[in-house]
């Protein structure tokens, strides 16, 4: 973002950019929440982690001014000692200046987004705790390039819902009942994923076999991946000998990780 390059070079330059976070605040979350900013303004913190701590990488403009600065100073020392006439430039202290100063300038910004994350979390209720603790291995889709052709393109509502799930919240405009088995009670997320009779199980576990067999067609031939195993392979003879050709299967579990049954234990990697 081009205020964190003000932030590198300007000290204490955050009481300028008031503005900047009012809009994030109020305006952009809400939007791309697609809520009122009544329910975002609970998750600012939270977005302002890096998506591998459950945030969205929306930084505070007017908070991280002084971790910038220190860290563009300390990177740069080198840099800055030879303008202002102290040292002679030499391009092996330049980069042995930078490999010292990163490795440890990360661990701290490590250590307090660990800190940090773990405070927010605790301020919410139990479930949504067990959601939030998820998020920190399941935001991946967040950091990949739009693609046609990789099919990792979302609509608006498709990114807003996934949005909401990520944060324990119910997406907007669901219907009010069951499509499957006709329960005509409240329609909601947990339903959607627990119901037998709708077909939305099976096309979850359809969706993810499809993708899955699609990146495996870009590492073998098409015509070697199947969807289903084959039963009792012939083999193939060579030279009056029989040989079988070796082949690997792959099975994938798909539950809700927020059912009941699940309450006693904590499933980080299910998204």
């Amino acid at each position: 973002m081009e205020w964190q390059y003000v932030h590198r070079t300007v000290s204490d330059a955050g009481k300028f950019f008031d503005g900047v976070e009012e809009a994030i605040a109020s305006e952009f979350l809400p939007s791309l929440f697609g809520v009122e900013v009544d329910i975002t303004c609970k998750y600012r913190k939270l977005a302002e982690l890096p998506v591998r701590h459950a945030g969205l990488s929306l930084s505070n403009p007017t908070t991280n001014t002084k971790e910038c600065y220190k860290s563009s100073t300390l990177y740069c020392s080198h840099l800055l000692s030879t303008l202002r006439g102290r040292v002679q430039y030499s391009p092996v202290d330049n980069l042995d200046c930078q490999s010292e100063v990163m490795p440890e300038y990360w661990s701290r910004i490590e250590a307090a987004h660990k800190v940090k994350v773990k405070s927010e979390v605790d301020q919410f209720p139990q479930d949504t705790q067990r959601t939030l603790k998820r998020a920190k291995t399941t935001g991946r889709w967040l950091s990949v390039m739009p693609s046609h052709v990789e099919g990792t393109i979302l609509s608006s509502t498709e990114f807003r819902d996934a949005l909401m799930l990520r944060y324990a919240r119910v997406p907007s405009n669901l219907p009010t009942s069951c499509d499957g088995c006709g329960d005509s009670k409240k329609f909601d997320v947990k339903h959607a994923l627990d119901c037998k009779k709708g077909g939305l199980v099976t096309a979850r576990h359809d969706e993810s076999r499809d993708g899955l067999r699609d990146l495996l067609a870009h590492v073998f031939s098409p015509s070697r991946i199947r969807c289903e195993p084959m039963i009792n392979p012939a083999p193939i003879r060579a030279n009056g000998t029989k040989t079988h050709v070796p082949s690997a299967s792959s099975s994938s579990d798909f539950r809700n990780a927020d059912c009941d049954d699940l309450d006693s234990r904590f499933l980080g990697g299910i998204d």
